[in-house]
């Protein structure tokens, strides 16, 4: 079962997938208010393991979550779909399209990666090590995770620190009351196993062969200050894709949380670039 939230109504849906730590509350509260609510069907869903939705036993990866996202638009009866993900939901969004071309009219993926050989050698090792040892020694994982869980609870900072590297000192300046009452929900919503295994499959990544040969218009969105090179996905997803079929556009001074820290621009920047996108419905 998927936990969505919707708003609007008509024959255009666009379907937001949140990325890692997050759920679908980020762009209920944040993107919706910025979408229009006539003409426009806008749904938001949380990945397995995310937000409302219960985790599965298998699956919790990039490739599994463009499955669950078709199996999802067959159950609402959606043929055709926008989509926008952001981090992690930019990366199933590519997927999917990839996979589902003809399910898709077109794509905004912001601060997406495309390749886990981008992350660094001993940020690989760690999460992979964090991932082994959820699988053989499940009980001590998850004593650990609902102890730190606590920790956060009475000292809510403490999550700053932790996810520091998608942040540079300006975002995390930038970062409102709002914005961070989210982001400790997500967190507490969240299961260890599943944004461990996800975590994984980001490091496990190759989606550079299915870009070179995408079909589907992409606009690729991220702030023009990513806290890493491996962040800053940006020029290297614009040089695979099939010349004329992509189009990037960068926030300024911000970085990773872009559709965070600005999402009315990314709202408005990214229904242009829909609008000028014909659904060419298959015959």
């Amino acid at each position: 079962m998927i936990a969505y939230a919707e708003q609007g109504s008509g024959k255009r849906v666009c379907i937001f997938l949140h990325g890692l730590f997050g759920s679908k509350r980020e762009f209920v509260e944040l993107i919706f208010p910025h979408m229009p609510k006539r003409g426009w069907r806008s749904i938001a869903i949380d990945f397995p393991g995310f937000g409302k939705s219960p985790g599965l036993k298998r699956a919790n990866n990039v490739s599994g979550y463009a499955e669950l996202l078709r199996a999802f638009m067959d159950t609402l009866g959606i043929k055709r779909a926008y989509l926008y993900g952001m981090s992690m939901g930019g990366a199933v969004a590519l997927s999917f399209g990839a996979k589902h071309p003809e399910r898709v009219v077109a794509i905004a993926a912001q601060g997406a990666p495309e390749s886990g050989r981008e992350f660094s050698i001993a940020l690989s090792w760690l999460v992979h090590k964090v991932r082994d040892w959820s699988r053989l020694g499940p009980i001590t994982f998850r004593f650990f995770w609902e102890g730190f869980k606590e920790l956060v609870a009475t000292n809510p900072s403490l999550l700053r620190e932790v996810f520091s590297g998608l942040l540079s000192r300006a975002e995390a300046e930038m970062v409102s009351d709002q914005v961070r009452a989210i982001g400790l929900e997500d967190f507490f919503d969240t299961d260890a196993v599943a944004a461990v295994e996800a975590a994984t499959s980001l490091m496990e990544l190759d989606l550079c062969p299915a870009l070179r040969a995408y079909t589907v218009p992409v606009l690729v969105l991220d702030g023009e200050a990513p806290a890493s090179r491996a962040l800053a996905s940006t020029p290297r997803i614009m040089r695979l894709l099939p010349p004329g079929l992509g189009r990037a556009y960068l926030f300024k001074d911000v970085g990773h949380m872009a559709t965070l820290l600005r999402p009315q621009e990314a709202a408005q920047v990214t229904l242009v670039f829909f609008k000028a996108v014909p659904d060419q419905r298959p015959r």
